[in-house]
């Protein structure tokens, strides 16, 4: 970490080293993934272990320049909580059954539906096939609807409002060192019960 530790200077707080500067114009970039925002800037190697990504990203001014970047996208498209729960609540809510059946009473015509219950859709297509029969030739209507998916809204909705705790938390006294001693000795024991 001898590299990183350079780069922290004595300046003034809030002041970003070029360095940092392009580790986070690639975390933009790169859709949020820190591991290649680092591994895509000069001066890092593919070798950049998680460790020092880790003391980047949670560098005080790293910090405040990423929650600065996003608050500042936000303003920009006026998202906001309220504005994404709303959206993942309309794609839960709809109901694929209702919506053909107002598609079918129409023919298929997708100006009967709500705004939302088009929002909810993520495929639409009406094609016309010929059958023929008897040497009698008919044409049917074939429409493709799908719904975009309620379960990963419903999943992304409970996640958001901490339902679901994607993170595993280790409360305990005992050291790493500790775990390690321990589990070597369970090693040892076994080699002996082996013998």
């Amino acid at each position: 970490m001898a590299g990183i530790e350079s780069m922290v200077t004595s300046r003034r707080r809030g002041w970003l080293s070029p360095r940092y500067t392009e580790v986070i114009n690639n975390y933009f970039l790169n859709g949020f993934d820190k591991i290649k925002a680092v591994h895509s800037t000069k001066g890092y190697s593919q070798k950049t272990n998680g460790g020092s990504i880790e003391y980047i990203f949670s560098h005080p001014d790293v910090v405040e320049e990423i929650e600065k970047r996003r608050q500042e996208i936000a303003n920009k498209f006026e998202l906001n909580i309220d504005w994404i729960i709303s959206r993942y609540m309309k794609i839960a809510d709809a109901n694929l059954g209702s919506i053909m059946m107002k598609l079918e009473e129409s023919g298929f015509n997708l100006s009967v539906l709500t705004e939302d219950e088009r929002y909810a859709l993520s495929e639409f297509s009406v094609k016309y096939i010929e059958h023929q029969h008897n040497g009698d030739i008919t044409r049917i209507k074939v429409a493709k609807v799908k719904k975009q998916d309620s379960k990963g809204a419903l999943d992304s909705l409970a996640r958001h409002l901490g339902m679901f705790d994607d993170k595993v938390t280790v409360k305990g006294e005992v050291t790493l060192v500790d775990r390690i001693q321990k589990g070597r000795k369970r090693l040892g024991k076994r080699k002996d019960d082996s013998d």
